[in-house]
């Protein structure tokens, strides 16, 4: 298993803008900003793999965990490393790091299910999308 805390781990990179509307009363980024830059950098990855989220087959979010290592403040940006640890039949478990100059801010993993939007059930992933995500 790779180290999250690498950034060697990733081969694919989404660059996220700190707002200030990220931050929370203490003055660093709030907890929910960080999920939303792993959301961005999936969003990026899925779709840069050929499947994006809003196609008729669509991915979800069926587990999320974040670990924080260290605090993020204004202004700046997080570079947010991808990953996928694992593709299985229907699902893809993603991995996420999250680096600010250089060091690790957090580490997610996710779980996502390739949903079929109009049966609202998952679907097999395709061999041809399970390469490619597996090469990025």
């Amino acid at each position: 298993m790779p180290d999250l805390a690498s950034p060697a781990a990733y081969r694919h990179w989404t660059e996220c803008e700190i707002r200030y509307a990220d931050l929370d009363t203490l003055g660093h980024v709030n907890n929910v900003a960080s999920l939303v830059f792993c959301e961005n950098a999936g969003v990026r990855f899925f779709t840069d793999a050929g499947q994006p989220v809003d196609a008729d087959l669509g991915w979800m979010t069926v587990r999320v965990e974040l670990e924080y290592r260290a605090q993020l403040h204004y202004p700046g940006s997080v570079r947010v490393g991808t990953l996928a640890r694992k593709v299985g039949r229907s699902s893809c478990h993603t991995a996420h790091g999250l680096f600010h100059q250089g060091t690790c801010v957090g580490t997610c993993e996710r779980i996502m299910v390739l949903v079929d939007r109009t049966a609202n059930r998952s679907v097999a992933i395709p061999p041809d999308l399970r390469e490619r995500l597996l090469q990025l």
